[in-house]
């Protein structure tokens, strides 16, 4: 199958030897529509590094132009749009880029206030027991308790110079981004930010218990 591109860089298309080239690091198996499935795509694991950078977050490729015009130079939106996986690859000018990952951890759930509890009213069916036909009421009590959970999000970044007819082949190993240059050379000095921010959500229950109309 051919590969997918995207034009990283504003105006007309650049010969080969003009731009640098973003892709994933990935065996030529797996693009194979053989190999996408169960138990056939656990024969590339063995390829290096594929398995982490299959399951792992997603590499998205930065300090690119695009012709969006709700996409700004160096945008950081703008980078987040184009997302690297086995049949795409970018195409960039020579100069300072980038490839990024973005994750999101639990942190942790806190109470944010008293449950409540609402009772609707008695209701009753019939139902069959022992072949024989029986009243059951019941009223239903739901509940609702009020939490905090914080989560954490990490954006890895890792920041090179691409220089022209040149291939970059980013990756994941041991759970930290890479980038591996033409000549085989890795370089793994990613630099990650944290942040952590709280949301408030709520958790429902019921219980059912029987009464009299």
């Amino acid at each position: 199958m051919t590969a997918c591109s995207a034009k990283g860089y504003r105006g007309p298309e650049l010969p080969d030897n003009q731009v640098a080239t973003i892709e994933l690091k990935a065996p030529a198996l797996s693009k194979v529509p053989l190999f996408w499935v169960f138990p056939l795509n656990m024969l590339l694991w063995f390829s290096e590094d594929w398995n982490e950078t299959s399951w792992g977050p997603n590499i998205f490729v930065g300090y690119i132009e695009l012709d969006d015009p709700d996409a700004g130079t160096w945008d950081v939106d703008a980078s987040n749009k184009v997302k690297l996986d086995r049949f795409s690859k970018v195409y960039v000018r020579p100069g300072t880029r980038s490839v990024r990952t973005m994750e999101t951890a639990f942190v942790k759930k806190t109470v944010a206030g008293d449950t409540t509890y609402q009772t609707g009213s008695c209701e009753c069916t019939e139902r069959e027991a022992n072949n024989q036909k029986q009243k059951v009421c019941e009223k239903k009590t739901t509940s609702s308790t009020p939490y905090f959970v914080t989560e954490r999000d990490t954006t890895c970044t890792l920041v090179f110079h691409a220089f022209a007819g040149q291939t970059y082949r980013a990756f994941n190993r041991n759970g930290r981004l890479m980038l591996q240059y033409s000549d085989g050379k890795i370089d793994n000095d990613a630099m990650c930010q944290s942040k952590d921010r709280s949301r408030q959500t709520y958790e429902s229950g019921y219980s059912t218990s029987q009464c009299t109309p």
